[in-house]
């Protein structure tokens, strides 16, 4: 587990050109999302690769049987420009959405959880209040140690 307050962080109100930066710098360093902290430090959600991904996909044009990406040149360039003006709290996943772990809990309901939610980050919860975000390679350790 990585206490919340050394966790690599974004802002709710962040937009999502300052969210890429961090994320990418967190990825370097081997974080596989980052923690979105409220105006007041408060922790509000999760920010993955994924949903950065998600925001930036092209559109689509459907019509009857078919849909066609919209990639015509210079459309993503458009696109990423659109897209980098909006707030972190529009991409992000909710907190609340995701269950957490407490810092008793066996590991294989960690393993669990992670898994059912697809996310490479866990809420670590004492009670109401979150105290770390437990990781994909928190959890890769601990299956290295149980190996040997």
């Amino acid at each position: 587990m990585r206490p919340v307050e050394t966790c690599p962080a974004v802002s709710t109100d962040d937009t999502l050109e300052t969210a890429v930066a961090v994320l990418r710098a967190a990825g370097a360093r081997g974080e596989p999302a980052v923690l979105v902290l409220t105006p007041d430090r408060r922790p509000a959600g999760i920010l993955t690769l994924d949903g950065i991904l998600h925001a930036f996909e092209p559109d689509f044009v459907e019509t009857t049987g078919w849909r066609l990406p919209v990639v015509w040149s210079g459309f993503f360039g458009d696109k990423c420009r659109e897209g980098a003006r909006r707030r972190v709290a529009d991409v992000m996943r909710a907190l609340d959405s995701v269950p957490a772990v407490d810092p008793g809990d066996p590991l294989p309901k960690a393993v669990h959880l992670m898994r059912a939610t697809g996310l490479p980050l866990l809420p670590v919860a004492r009670g109401e209040r979150i105290i770390g975000m437990l990781r994909i390679n928190d959890m890769l350790a601990a299956i290295e140690q149980a190996i040997s």
